[in-house]
Formats: C-alpha cells, sequence, structure tokens
C-alpha cells in the first residue's frame, strides 16, 4: 500500500527549538506521508501565501499545515499544565507563524528523504558480466 493511503504510516517532526528536550516529554507533530500530487500542492502553496495580506497569510499556511498534520504529544497549556488535546484549529493557538513555516518545511523535507530512501531501497537486476567467447 502507498505510504500516502496508509492511515497507520506516520512519522513525527518538533521544532528546533524543542531538539534539546528529552525525548520522552518532548512536543511533537504527528504527520501523514503525502504523495507528490500533495507535496507539489504545497510547494505551489507558497505563491499564494506570500501574495496575501496579514490574516489571510495566517490562514493559508495553518490550512497549508493542517494537510499534513495528523496529531500532537505532549503539547501542555502552560496555565493548566494539562495537555491540549489535537484538534486541527488549535493549531492558532499553540503555533506562531515562524514555527508553521518550519513544521511545513520539516514536512516536505522529510518526504524528499522518504523517497530517496526508497529509491535507495529498490532492489537492482543484478549486473551482467560481459559474455566472452571461447574459441576452442
Amino acid at each position: 500500500m502507498p505510504l500516502a493511503l496508509d492511515p497507520n504510516a506516520t512519522f513525527e517532526i518538533w521544532l528546533d527549538s524543542d531538539a534539546a528536550v528529552p525525548a520522552a516529554t518532548r512536543p511533537v507533530f504527528v504527520c501523514r506521508h503525502m504523495a507528490d500530487g500533495a507535496l507539489k500542492a504545497l510547494a505551489g502553496m507558497q505563491d499564494a501565501i506570500n501574495a496575501a495580506d496579514g490574516m489571510e497569510r495566517i490562514d493559508l499556511m495553518h490550512e497549508e499545515l493542517r494537510k499534513g498534520l495528523v496529531g500532537w504529544r505532549h503539547m501542555i497549556d502552560p496555565q493548566t499544565k494539562q495537555a491540549i488535546a489535537y484538534e486541527p484549529a488549535k493549531t492558532m493557538e499553540v503555533l506562531n507563524a515562524m514555527e508553521v513555516v518550519e513544521l511545513i518545511e520539516k514536512m516536505a523535507q522529510h518526504a524528499q528523504t522518504t523517497a530517496a530512501d526508497r529509491k535507495k531501497s529498490v532492489p537492482r537486476s543484478p549486473r551482467r558480466s560481459p559474455r566472452r567467447s571461447s574459441t576452442h
């Protein structure tokens, strides 16, 4: 089954600012694998985001992030000290614009790395040694 169609095939990313946080408590974003068409659309949205103004730009950025985001862990409300349950609309409450850009870039980088890794794992035909003619 293609990764983009497998609902259980996910990967985790985190903000650079959380890289030093121990893995057991690090805030992570759970993303789904996207097909090339979705990645192309994601890259194409950059023009629309750049052309947009103010709040429209922010809305577009969050909309794009949500296309690949399926969950998160260890998001803690600083006031209540309680975990924030994942809901797509809550990205606006949890992330600022720079963090959204960082996460979108990491999703795209992961997809490129995964594609490169898949190419490495494709079995190749064994090389044939050139035939030698024998003369008796």
